[in-house]
């Protein structure tokens, strides 16, 4: 009691599995792409480097991703989503020294949706880092940034899940399965 999970019949929680990352990819490869206009890549380690993500865009990185801000959006229709079986790594960028919040002008961005197994940002000290999409991570995550500042946040994480599943339903709808755990 209080250890174990109760499957109910018929439901398939792939939150709870613990081959997550395969059962989003095997989703992800059966969307009819073509009425969708949804691109997808395939790969076994992935760098984005600084720019603009158009279109409709679902990345399936086998191993690591590592993204290099500011990686922005080109319009409102635009969307990067990531699927990680590794780790994802977020560089630091450029140095801007700016706490400010809205509208995100002088800060390391990064503007994608980030499904990952393992969660890593790395900076020199005094950038703020702001994920505008969402980040979900299924194992370890560490936060190294530090702005040097008490009162300042180093990360903000700006969630626009309602963007994704606009773009994505197909693949993101609600879990087949429920996974009730038991405590005391």
């Amino acid at each position: 009691m209080g250890k174990g999970f109760i499957f109910k019949d018929g439901y398939n929680d792939a939150n709870a599995s613990s081959d997550w990352f395969g059962a989003l990819k095997s989703k992800v490869l059966e969307i009819d792409r073509d009425d969708d206009d949804i691109n997808v890549t395939q790969a076994e380690n992935l760098t984005i480097p600084s720019g603009t993500c158009s279109g409709k865009n679902i990345y399936i990185v086998e191993n690591n991703l590592t993204i290099n801000p500011r990686f922005t959006l080109a319009n409102e229709g635009s969307s990067c989503l990531f699927l990680v079986g590794g780790k994802t790594i977020i560089n630091n960028g450029t140095d801007m020294n700016n706490f400010s919040t809205l509208p995100y002008n002088n800060t390391d961005l990064v503007e994608a949706f980030i499904i990952t197994n393992d969660y890593e940002d790395s900076d020199d000290g005094d950038d703020l880092l702001v994920i505008k999409g969402g980040l979900i991570v299924n194992g370890k995550n560490t936060f190294y940034r530090a702005t040097g500042v008490l009162d300042k946040p180093s990360t903000i994480l700006h969630y626009e899940g309602a963007r994704y599943i606009k773009h994505y339903k197909d693949f993101l709808s609600l879990p087949q399965q429920l996974t009730i755990k038991e405590v005391n």
